[in-house]
């Protein structure tokens, strides 16, 4: 038997190269589709569920979306976002709060340090008459993990003001700190700005009232706001 060419390992090594480089590319190039078919229902369910979208029929459009994001729920790269879109689609179509706890909890499962995600846990478990000390976990946890985030600190804000009238002192510590931090960080200019009269306005009047003195007591500047 002949010995093999001086060439013929290097041309075999040179195929094999060529063919591992083929099989990455047409793998990129399937998974690039994939994401691509992912993102146009991602910025579908946006649109449909942004503006006064109460104003239109909202619900056969993103009752569809839903149906087509929820496959894509286990699809490593995509998940986190399928699964926010899959619950936000499921609370604006009427889904009780306890059918939407596991979809948060499979949130949290892929990224557990998810400010976001800890905050609608606490939503969720607050709305499903969860013991309070559930809620108050959540939410601590989403302050260490979103503690300069402005979207989550307002959640947390508003949270603890629904709960305020069964808070603990340590909830209310955390309170202070947070409504402390939003009037410095984000409104430096503006004695009352509109995120702390809009949280205020969503209370009764009695427990805004609780609410502006104790916050007064904290931060002995404060002025209270009148509606």
């Amino acid at each position: 038997m002949s010995a093999p060419a001086p060439w013929a390992a290097p041309r075999l090594a040179s195929t094999a190269w060529s063919v591992l480089l083929v099989a990455v590319a047409g793998f990129t190039a399937y998974h690039a589709v994939q994401f691509l078919r992912f993102d146009r229902l991602d910025r579908a369910l946006g649109r449909e569920t942004s503006g006064a979208y109460w104003k239109r029929d909202y619900v056969t459009p993103v009752t569809s979306l839903r149906d087509r994001i929820a496959p894509w729920r286990e699809t490593p790269g995509v998940r986190e976002v399928a699964r926010k879109d899959y619950q936000v689609a499921s609370q604006l179509l009427g889904a009780p709060a306890t059918t939407l706890l596991p979809d948060v909890a499979d949130r949290l499962r892929i990224d557990p340090v998810n400010g976001w995600a800890w905050l609608d846990l606490a939503r969720q478990s607050y709305l499903a008459g969860a013991p309070a000390e559930v809620t108050v976990g959540a939410l601590d946890m989403s302050s260490i993990a979103a503690p300069r985030e402005f979207v989550p600190l307002v959640g947390r804000v508003n949270l603890d003001m629904d709960m305020w009238d069964v808070a603990t002192e340590d909830q209310k510590r955390r309170f202070f700190s947070e409504v402390s931090l939003l009037f410095e960080m984000y409104e430096a200019n503006d004695r009352y700005p509109l995120w702390w009269r809009h949280a205020l306005r969503r209370q009764p009047v009695a427990r805004r009232e609780a609410i502006q003195r104790a916050y007064g007591a904290f931060d002995s500047t404060y002025k209270p706001v009148t509606f």
